[in-house]
């Protein structure tokens, strides 16, 4: 009995220690097709619908097709060398200001705080992130008169995505921007040779957060046997 609540409140704990919500579900296949994978971040569903079946979610959807109540956050599609993404997810890119600017790649300790990254992305705008709305790197999507694309995240610059396995790069992001801001990143595995990428891990958190930063495991264990302290004691009295 004491082995099964230790892991239950383990187990809670793990999902919001330090305002640090992190996920890291087995890797979720971004298809090479123009639907890809809509994410949700922050709405759990029992089930989320995917190109073979079913996946079960714990804080998070999935969808191979988009989600008719326009619920999802972020978009990748062709392998991950296109993404869209709606007004509620607002990811670091090389300007700020245009919502249509490639999406960068940040280093390992980045800070996401809401604002331009400095000295990283190396061609970013200082200006803070702007009015949330619709957005894509990579796409037609709000593109010019002619069709043309935005600007990719995919290439060999200092701030781009490399191709293929093996070449993880990561996402920056605000997500509610301007309503109960979240600052998060994303562990990415993108491709832009018509072969599939993956979505390996994420963590977002009410306050700044650097990139690759979780729960600490430490913190973690002390905060579970101090819940559990607490109702040995109850249950005593």
């Amino acid at each position: 009995m004491k082995t099964t609540l230790f892991a239950s409140l383990l187990a809670t704990v793990g999902l919001a220690n330090g305002a640090i919500t992190y996920v890291d579900p087995t890797d979720i296949v971004i298809p090479s097709t123009f639907g890809g994978v809509y994410l949700d971040l922050e709405t759990p569903a029992e089930s989320g619908s995917t190109g073979s079946g079913s996946a079960g979610t714990d804080s998070y959807t999935i969808s191979y097709t988009e989600p008719a109540s326009g619920d999802w956050d972020v978009n990748f599609f062709f392998g991950g060398a296109f993404i869209a993404h709606n007004t509620s997810f607002q990811p670091y890119r090389s300007d700020p200001n245009d919502n249509l600017s490639a999406i960068d790649n940040l280093g390992i300790n980045t800070l996401i705080d809401g604002a331009a990254v400095s000295p990283e992305p190396s061609s970013g705008a200082s200006a803070p992130l702007t009015t949330p709305d619709f957005g894509g790197s990579g796409t037609t999507t709000g593109g010019d008169i002619n069709g043309n694309q935005s600007p990719t995240h995919m290439g060999s610059g200092t701030d781009q995505f490399a191709s293929g396995s093996g070449t993880t790069g990561y996402i920056g992001f605000v997500l509610n921007p301007g309503a109960g801001e979240l600052y998060g990143w994303i562990r990415v595995t993108l491709a832009d040779d018509g072969s599939t990428g993956l979505i390996h891990e994420w963590a977002y958190s009410d306050t700044p957060i650097e990139i690759g930063q979780i729960p600490e495991p430490r913190a973690l264990l002390l905060m579970a046997f101090g819940a559990l302290c607490v109702v040995r004691r109850r249950r005593r009295a």
